[in-house]
C-alpha cells in the first residue's frame, strides 16, 4: 500500500457518527472521478456526478446536527458552571466529565457543519497536490478562520 491519498481514508477529515456511509459513497465518488493532477474541467464534471451522493451525506451531516450555536453554548456554559461549582473538589473534571463530552461533541460537530465547504476545497487541494489554480494557502487559512470563529462565537 502506498503512502499517498490512496493509502487515506475516504472521509478525510472527519465524519460524524451515522454518515459514514453516507460519507463513504460520496468520497468514493470523489476520488474516483477527480484527476490527481487535475484540469479544473473534470473536476467539475466529477463533482456534477457525485452531487446526489453530496446531497445525501449532506443531509446525513444536517440531521446529525440539528444542535445550533444556541445549543452549543449551553453546553459550554453548563461545563463552565459545573466546573466553578466544583472549582473546591479535588474532582471537579471527574463529575463535569460528562458535561465537557458533551460541550466538545456540539461544538465539533457545528464547526464541521458550517465549515465543510472549506474542508471541502481543502480536500480537493490536497487531491490535487495543491495544483488547482485556487489552491494557495487561503485554502488553509478560509478553513482555520472558520473553525476559529465559529468557535469564538460559541465560547464567547
Amino acid at each position: 500500500m502506498s503512502n499517498g491519498i490512496d493509502s487515506m481514508k475516504a472521509y478525510f477529515p472527519a465524519v460524524l457518527k451515522g454518515c459514514e456511509s453516507a460519507s463513504d459513497k460520496f468520497f468514493k465518488c470523489l476520488n474516483e472521478n477527480l484527476q490527481p493532477h487535475g484540469n479544473e474541467q473534470i473536476d467539475s464534471d466529477g463533482i456534477n456526478q457525485c452531487q446526489p451522493l453530496k446531497i445525501n451525506y449532506e443531509k446525513c451531516m444536517d440531521e446529525k446536527l440539528q444542535k445550533n450555536t444556541l445549543t452549543a453554548r449551553k453546553d459550554y456554559n453548563d461545563y463552565k458552571m459545573c466546573m466553578q461549582s466544583n472549582r473546591r473538589s479535588s474532582n471537579a473534571k471527574e463529575r463535569c466529565a460528562s458535561d465537557l463530552d458533551r460541550a466538545i461533541n456540539t461544538t465539533t460537530q457545528i464547526i464541521s457543519r458550517e465549515c465543510l465547504p472549506h474542508t471541502e476545497e481543502l480536500y480537493k487541494c490536497f487531491k490535487h497536490s495543491f495544483r488547482l489554480s485556487f489552491c494557495d494557502n487561503g485554502v488553509i487559512e478560509r478553513l482555520k478562520n472558520c473553525q476559529s470563529d465559529i468557535y469564538k462565537m460559541i465560547t464567547s
